[in-house]
């Protein structure tokens, strides 16, 4: 998470976190127009050596119902990803909606997202 808020920091956003964890998103983000952001890592690699990463939650606390999570574009604006190494890629929740994974390979290298000052 902090990757992600480095860089839309770096970016001139004011960037806010919740006070509470049950919420759907990690981030809020302001540049004028507000979004909220879920923030997602990854190590694990296909065995193609290509990135996937789970975009389904199932709990981590002891309130969990049983019910998987996916990612809902009505309650989160953006998806932004931090692979292993480094690298981060910032999805539009709709192209992400319901879906419990993704690959981080040919595909998704339009949404690779880069600062200069890394």
């Amino acid at each position: 998470m902090a990757k992600a808020i480095y860089f839309y920091t770096a970016l001139g956003y004011v960037v806010s976190i919740p006070n509470t964890d049950n919420s759907k998103y990690d981030l809020i983000i302001d540049n004028g127009k507000t979004s909220r952001v879920q923030v997602k890592t990854t190590r694990f690699k296909t065995p193609q050596g290509i990135y996937q990463v789970a975009l389904r939650t199932s709990g981590g606390n002891k309130s969990w119902s049983g019910i998987v999570g996916r990612i809902d574009s009505l309650s989160v604006d953006l998806v932004v990803i931090v692979s292993e190494d480094g690298l981060l890629y910032e999805f539009p929740a709709e192209y992400l909606h319901g879906r419990t994974s993704v690959n981080l390979g040919e595909g998704a290298k339009k949404y690779r997202v880069e600062l200069d000052r890394w």
